[in-house]
């Protein structure tokens, strides 16, 4: 009996811990004074995660599943750094200290849509906007 109470309780904290780690991104500005992603928490309050890569993309017009990376970076150190990978915003095109550049950034384009995924360690977030007279908008159901 007490060993079952045992893998409840560990099956318990590895839940609470992947929840604790879970977390959204919110993505404004405009093309000509800089487009960011923030990463939030539930309550769409800046949230810190330790940041192992991000990468933006376009659908291919041939087949949605097909994508072209427009802008990826990448952290491939052996450890967590977590003076290095601490992260809440993210700004297109500047690749944070300590990661490495996968794909330059493209310059991004009026009236297109763009999707993009955070890693965040062991979860990620997805979102997708458009450009329209500059302004950055965020599309809420991608």
């Amino acid at each position: 009996m007490s060993i079952i109470r045992f893998f409840i309780f560990v099956t318990i904290s590895i839940l609470l811990t992947a929840c604790d780690d879970s977390f959204n991104t919110k993505i404004y500005g405009d093309i000509n004074n800089g487009v960011f992603v923030e990463m939030v928490d539930e309550n769409s309050m800046k949230k810190s995660i330790v940041l192992s890569g991000l990468y933006f993309y376009e659908p291919r017009k041939s087949n949605e599943d097909l994508v072209k990376v427009i802008w990826e970076f990448k952290y491939y150190g052996v450890k967590i750094d977590k003076k290095i990978q601490k992260i809440n915003l993210i700004e297109y095109g500047v690749v944070p200290k300590g990661f490495t550049t996968v794909h330059v950034a493209e310059n991004l384009k009026e009236n297109k849509k763009y999707y993009y995924n955070v890693k965040g360690g062991p979860v990620s977030a997805d979102g997708c906007f458009y450009i329209e007279n500059s302004r950055v908008f965020q599309v809420y159901d991608c």
